[in-house]
């Protein structure tokens, strides 16, 4: 086994950290994170069976599912809701954007790759307000020290921010050689997503939940 199949491998089940961290937890739990050890569950089904997709397709609708997800977290964190015209308008907006670009690019044997221009686009989007979330909750004067909702908003930072770079590549010979990276940040990310649960749960010393 190479070390990128290890990295890999450890990527998949990385995701375990912030299940096992999230859902003993589960039952008290505000509505938002439930909604996301949900979204971390399916993260991980789709990630074991990537490999029996047909055409990557299933893969291709959770990078919409993923997209429309952090959005809504990071919604909430500004708004405090999910229920707003503005947050459906934006959802609609990524859901068109989705549509027209795999149904009408899809067999366009002369386009880039399915996913790249839709993943890298709303990634890098989605990473651009994650950090204008950071620095509003900032202003209302969460801190690291205690805050958890900073920090699932900087796990959310840093996957869209660093993964935007490796989704650009998909259509160049650099894409095989590069997941590797793509793979460390997702086993960083998980990282910080277990750490974030345990700091609501006040679970490490000296922080503690909002």
């Amino acid at each position: 086994m190479t070390y990128h199949q290890i990295i890999e491998t450890i990527s998949i089940y990385s995701v375990v950290l912030p299940l096992l961290a999230g859902l003993p937890f589960y039952l008290k739990l505000p509505s938002i994170l439930k909604a996301f050890v949900i979204f971390l569950l399916i993260g991980w089904m789709v990630d074991i069976g990537s490999n029996d997709f047909p055409t990557n397709r299933v893969y291709n609708f959770y990078a919409l599912l993923e997209s429309c997800f952090f959005l809504c977290y990071l919604f909430f964190q500004l708004k405090g809701k999910t229920n707003s015209y503005w947050l459906l308008f934006w959802v609609l907006c990524y859901a068109a954007f989705f549509a027209i670009y795999h149904l009408y690019f899809l067999h366009d044997t002369t386009f880039v790759k399915a996913d790249s221009v839709f993943t890298s686009s709303i990634k890098i989007i989605n990473a651009f307000l994650a950090a204008g979330t950071i620095f509003t909750l900032g202003d209302r004067g969460e801190s690291f020290y205690r805050s958890a909702n900073l920090w699932f908003t900087t796990g959310i930072f840093f996957y869209c921010f660093g993964t935007y770079f490796i989704f650009s590549f998909l259509d160049s010979d650099l894409y095989q050689g590069l997941w590797w990276i793509h793979n460390s940040i997702n086993i960083i990310t998980n990282l910080i997503f277990a750490f974030a649960f345990l700091v609501w749960a006040k679970k490490i010393k000296g922080f503690k939940k909002n």
